[in-house]
Formats: structure tokens, C-alpha cells, sequence
């Protein structure tokens, strides 16, 4: 069985972007997070990309990114 991966097309343009940096809004469970994460994921395929995560404050890195 072949399942397709759907990404919110708000996001789609990410990976045709040649923008250094990207800011990326949206509400909440709009697919921020997975489409970022599938991003990295295949640009982690190609030479020559340097990957950082962060978040605007500790508070929410503390109960996110860190555990």
C-alpha cells in the first residue's frame, strides 16, 4: 500500500526557495513542524547545507526542543 506525505501548500515553496533564511508562520496545527522537519530531512540528502534549530525564548524550548 503506497501512501502519500501531503504538505500544507502554504509550505510547499520551501524547497524551490533559495532564501538563506526562511521565517515560518501559522496557527496552530498548521503543519509548521512537519514540513520544516521533512525539509531539513531531505536537504540532509544534499552537499552543502549547514542545519540549525532554535526558538524565540527558553520557556518554550525547555518544554519542546530540549526533552
Amino acid at each position: 500500500m503506497k501512501k502519500e506525505i501531503k504538505i500544507n501548500h502554504k509550505y510547499q515553496t520551501l524547497r524551490e526557495s533559495k532564501s538563506r533564511y526562511h521565517i515560518i508562520t501559522g496557527g496552530r496545527a498548521s503543519g509548521k513542524s512537519f514540513a520544516i522537519c521533512l525539509n531539513l530531512l531531505l536537504m540532509t540528502y544534499e552537499e552543502g547545507h549547514t542545519i540549525l534549530f532554535t526558538r524565540y525564548t527558553m520557556t518554550s524550548a525547555r518544554i519542546s526542543i530540549i526533552p
